[in-house]
């Protein structure tokens, strides 16, 4: 079964290898993403699906100042229309889903971001979350945030690591080496820590204790890589109650 997280503002469902990958060279794609919105259906009127691919793709999407489509290129989708259902495919990468009440429109705003070790490292998640704020007029301790399930450092191992990650602005508290020589990244905590830093409590952030990587439940590029497992991705989902 996914993973469902509701409240009076937003429904946020987590699908993982029980619903099956929703990638797009997965022959089942649309199946497994219609049983995800069948899900949904019990907790939302949205019916609108806008999926987010993440390869090569803006910094962020706008869908109140743009024609909401099927697909948009970009790593990260807002909106305060209640009849979108925003999603994204992602395997060990950080998904943020975050909401908060919009003074300036009058009405919820809901966020949906993608959060690479890249885009952490280059701080494109908070510049995403400067635009909430400032364009939707969000406090940002009045931001309620959940984090997907995503690689944690404990199993996100390399025999080596990029320069910047040893030695670039930021990482030098969340990479590491064990005493096996090889190398973490705790990209993870390194995300959780940049939301509190912009102003997020920590109450409101609720980050999902499942590693990707060791969780047989979950898709993950990493344990493809090593173990030669079919290549998959979880959906994640969020939309407006």
């Amino acid at each position: 079964m996914p993973e469902i997280n509701v409240n009076q503002e937003t429904v946020w469902l987590q699908a993982n290898k029980d619903f099956g990958s929703m990638g797009e060279t997965c022959p089942e794609k649309l199946e497994n993403q219609g049983k995800a919105l069948r899900v949904l259906a019990e907790y939302t009127a949205a019916t609108q699906l806008v999926k987010m691919l993440t390869a090569g793709g803006d910094l962020l999407t706008d869908l109140d100042k743009t024609t909401p489509e099927p697909v948009h290129r970009t790593n990260g989708l807002i909106t305060t229309n209640n009849d979108l259902i925003l999603h994204v495919n992602l395997a060990d990468c950080e998904g943020i889903a975050v909401n908060g009440f919009s003074p300036k429109a009058e009405k919820e705003v809901i966020g949906l971001l993608h959060g690479s070790c890249a885009i952490v490292g280059a701080g494109d998640h908070l510049r995403s979350l400067e635009y909430l704020a400032d364009t939707y007029e969000v406090e940002p301790e009045d931001l309620t945030v959940r984090l997907a399930p995503a690689a944690h450092h404990e199993s996100y191992k390399f025999p080596q690591a990029h320069h910047e990650y040893k030695e670039g602005p930021g990482w030098q508290d969340y990479t590491y080496q064990d005493d096996e020589g090889l190398w973490h990244i705790n990209f993870h905590q390194r995300a959780i820590d940049d939301l509190v830093r912009f102003g997020i409590p920590t109450e409101n952030i609720t980050d999902s204790p499942i590693d990707t990587i060791a969780n047989p439940n979950y898709f993950s590029h990493y344990k493809t890589a090593e173990l030669g497992e079919p290549l998959g991705f979880n959906g994640l989902f969020l939309a407006k109650r």
